[in-house]
């Protein structure tokens, strides 16, 4: 299977178990909701078949964040997948941004609120908002 270039939300559901049957294609997400959002489940988008769990509830450990506005949803920090197809993504305003020498990153003009500077295989990442106030309530101390 191919890359995928975007991420799909599927809706939301409140159990892991019940976000399985949703994901059909890669890059497809699904978020658990129990009351707080408690994880993200996506179809890896790198076309391996795997399904990838991200934490977002910090009681738990070490947490994702995830904001969203208009409708598009953006994951911090990166995913790297450590095992399987060791993809490492970044999911910007639903475009993923994939972090190897095969793909460069593709701006868009919906991120021109942003000051960047990426290199090939994303060792380094640096944004800094300009006018924007998109990133102003990002906990900067960690995601621990």
């Amino acid at each position: 299977m191919q890359r995928a270039s975007r991420i799909v939300q599927r809706g939301s559901t409140q159990r892991y178990s019940e976000a399985l049957p949703l994901l059909r294609l890669p890059g497809d997400l699904v978020i658990v909701v129990r009351g707080v959002p408690r994880s993200i489940v996506i179809q890896c988008p790198e076309g391996c078949g795997e399904v990838i769990s991200l934490n977002l509830d910090r009681r738990a450990g070490p947490a994702w964040q995830r904001f969203e506005r208009r409708g598009s949803l953006t994951i911090y920090p990166s995913v790297w997948r450590e095992t399987g197809c060791e993809a490492h993504f970044i999911v910007w305003n639903n475009i993923i941004l994939w972090c190897d020498r095969a793909d460069k990153p593709e701006w868009n003009s919906g991120m021109s609120c942003m000051r960047r500077m990426v290199s090939l295989d994303c060792s380094l990442i640096h944004a800094e908002p300009l006018r924007d106030s998109t990133l102003d309530h990002v906990d900067r101390s960690g995601y621990g």
